[in-house]
């Protein structure tokens, strides 16, 4: 064999080295991006089962309601009108949580109002005072025990 031939033989097989060795540093690379994704997800997944878990109990944890305050809306009974199959009736609530701009997406002040039939809704002070006026005027239809804080 020639000296030509050798230095090309010695070139391919350096070639077929280099790029063999470059295969095995990919394969690594992307075996490692895929544990650092399945890592990744695993931490997302066991989050979000920890958020579902608490907000469950208690609402998400960074927006974690607040009692509402005493002397505003707290406890107070109001009322609703919904339209249900083509009938409206008036439903009452009670005013339960409260929810700073601060805490919700809205960025406006709410009230959580949890109605006798188990339905919940959220109110701005608007909502809840014009509620507050209907309640007042219907008072002798609530079938509620609860008292009217």
């Amino acid at each position: 064999m020639a000296k030509a031939e050798v230095a090309v033989k010695l070139l391919e097989d350096h070639s077929d080295l280099v790029k063999a060795r470059m295969d095995k540093e990919r394969r690594k690379e992307k075996d490692k991006e895929n544990s650092l994704f399945a890592a990744s997800r695993t931490l997302q997944e066991e989050r979000e089962r920890k958020e579902a878990e608490a907000s469950s109990v208690d609402g998400p944890p960074s927006k974690k309601p607040k009692l509402a305050p005493e002397g505003e809306f707290s406890g107070q009974r109001i009322a609703k009108y919904f339209e249900v199959e083509g009938t409206t009736d008036l439903y009452f609530g009670s005013v339960d949580q409260f929810v700073s701009a601060k805490e919700n997406d809205e960025n406006v002040d709410l009230w959580h109002i949890t109605f006798d039939d188990g339905d919940q809704e959220d109110f701005t002070r608007h909502d809840v005072i014009k509620a507050r006026k209907l309640y007042q005027e219907n008072a002798h239809k609530d079938t509620n025990e609860e008292e009217d804080g």
